[in-house]
C-alpha cells in the first residue's frame, strides 16, 4: 500500500499582523470582484451579468443589463455580510420567464431572489 505524505506548515500570525494585512488590503484600493454568471437571450435582445464583490464589509451582487452592447440596468439586488460560503444559498442562475429577468435561489427556494420586467429595461 502506497504511503501518502503529509505536508504542515504552520505559520504564527499576530493580531496586529493579521490587522495591519486586513487595512493594507482595505487601503490599497484592492479589489475583490468577478462575474458569477453572463447569459445571452437571444430572442430578447439582452445580455445579464451577476457580478459580486466582496470586501472586508460586506457581500454585494449586481444585476447588469446590456441591450443592443449598452448598459441599460445596474443595480445592487443583495448586500449581506462577508462570507465566501453563506451568500451562494441567496442565488443560482438566471432566466427569463413571463416577460420578466428573474434572478434565482437554490432549486428548492421561492420565490426568486430578483425580478426585472423587460418592459421596464
Amino acid at each position: 500500500m502506497p504511503r501518502k505524505a503529509l505536508y504542515c506548515f504552520s505559520f504564527e500570525a499576530t493580531y496586529d499582523f493579521l490587522v495591519n494585512a486586513v487595512l493594507d488590503f482595505k487601503n490599497g484600493g484592492c479589489k475583490n470582484e468577478w462575474v458569477y454568471k453572463t447569459k445571452t437571450f437571444k430572442e430578447y435582445g439582452v445580455k445579464a451579468n451577476l457580478l459580486c464583490k466582496l470586501t472586508v464589509n460586506y457581500f454585494s451582487l449586481e444585476l447588469i443589463v446590456e441591450k443592443d452592447a449598452k448598459e441599460v440596468y445596474k443595480n445592487e439586488i443583495l448586500r449581506t455580510l462577508p462570507d465566501p460560503i453563506l451568500y451562494k444559498r441567496y442565488f443560482k442562475d438566471l432566466k427569463i420567464d413571463k416577460g420578466k429577468i428573474i434572478v434565482t435561489k437554490d432549486m428548492n427556494q421561492n420565490p426568486p431572489l430578483f425580478e426585472l420586467p423587460l418592459s421596464e429595461i
